[in-house]
């Protein structure tokens, strides 16, 4: 259930999983609040549960947060504060983070902190590094041209840029660092090229293994990498895209291929494909993966809509569909329908098939 009355706006969810082989019966909860102020800003709070059918395994998170915009619409200031509660992980649970972006016609900066303990941990939700500090940055010049400027009959926006990261260990000792100056150019045709130059660096604490069981030992690698690409106007009947990434993968290297095309018949029927190749090199081994996807999107009228994406991955010999089926029942309500199936390939595993049918009905109630 969601919905607003004035400036104050409500979300709640709850779901029930039955009990599967390994897995009890479990009641999750997600209950979101917000309230707008001073025109553009906002306050909010939420709070997670997850709770199985046993006594133990338990886990709650809970967090306030404020959006202020500033300096009309220029100035942007994110705090968060959070706290998870797990049983048998007390302490050090808290996550903080501050991040400030400001940007008008000509730069953007973005900057953010996220510092959070190592025993925070919201079972509903991801943190992608629990226990430590990252730090990034982000700094943009987008000059934007028009046809009377000189180059404004090629160029449409030209974007200069560099994003910076890092995190540190508990310690203050890095784990990674990154820094990544791109070019991205958008065409009078609305084309784009985009080109990027990454400065990588990565402690690995111990060995762990890459597919087809490639193994990269502990220790500091370093990454030069070096990427390009250009798409089309993809309004047209006729679109494509091409990638090519080439550099340094610890201690070995690694080259990327992607390519793309895209075809419109008519405002009902488009269809996609695209292809990406990984090679890696390294002295414990060499391997190559492919991903092949094809997606394509029917409108049967005003009110109807079909959508089907399949995917291939020899990697793992696996292949996936989604099926998609939506119905616009009145303004603002929907019916959907989503069939979901994966399937191994490989002669191991040719009988194993994993899908999953879902119903999904939302309707607007105004008063």
């Amino acid at each position: 259930m969601s919905g607003h009355a004035g400036r104050n706006y409500l979300g709640l969810l709850n779901m029930e999983t039955r009990s599967g082989d390994w897995e009890p019966e479990t009641n999750f909860t997600a209950a979101r609040i917000r309230r707008d102020m001073l025109g553009t800003s906002n306050v909010g709070a939420i709070f997670l549960n997850r709770q199985p059918g046993l006594s133990s395994g338990s886990n709650r998170a809970f967090g306030v947060d404020a959006n202020l915009v500033l300096l009309r619409t220029d100035l942007r200031i994110s705090p968060v504060i959070a706290r998870t509660i797990t049983p048998g992980r007390d302490g050090d649970d808290r996550l903080y983070r501050m991040e400030g972006e400001y940007q008008n016609n000509l730069v953007r900066y973005l900057g953010s902190y996220v510092g959070s303990g190592k025993n925070f941990r919201p079972e509903m939700g991801f943190v992608r590094r629990p226990g430590r500090r990252i730090i990034h940055q982000e700094f943009e010049l987008r000059p934007r041209f028009t046809p009377e400027m000189r180059f404004g009959s090629i160029l449409r926006d030209v974007t200069v840029g560099i994003t910076s990261e890092q995190a540190l260990l508990s310690g203050g000792h890095p784990e990674s660092k990154l820094l990544t100056p791109r070019l991205n150019i958008i065409f009078a045709d609305a084309s784009a090229f985009d080109v990027r130059y990454t400065q990588d660096f990565e402690r690995v604490g111990s060995r762990f293994n890459l597919p087809f069981e490639v193994v990269v030992p502990a220790g500091d690698y370093r990454f030069n990498q070096f990427a390009v690409s250009y798409s089309s106007d993809h309004s047209k009947p006729l679109a494509g895209n091409l990638g090519y990434l080439r550099g340094d993968f610890y201690n070995g290297t690694t080259s990327q291929w992607t390519a793309g095309f895209r075809v419109r018949l008519g405002y009902r029927l488009s269809a996609s494909v695209d292809f990406e190749r990984d090679k890696v090199k390294l002295p414990q081994g060499s391997f190559h993966s492919d991903l092949v996807g094809v997606h394509v999107e029917y409108t049967l009228n005003a009110k109807m809509f079909l959508n089907a994406f399949i995917q291939y991955n020899n990697e793992a010999d696996q292949l996936s569909t989604n099926l998609r089926y939506r119905f616009i029942h009145r303004p603002l309500s929907d019916v959907y329908l989503v069939y979901n199936d994966i399937r191994n390939r490989s002669s191991a595993n040719s009988d194993k098939t994993d899908w999953s049918l879902t119903v999904k009905y939302t309707r607007l109630l105004s008063f």
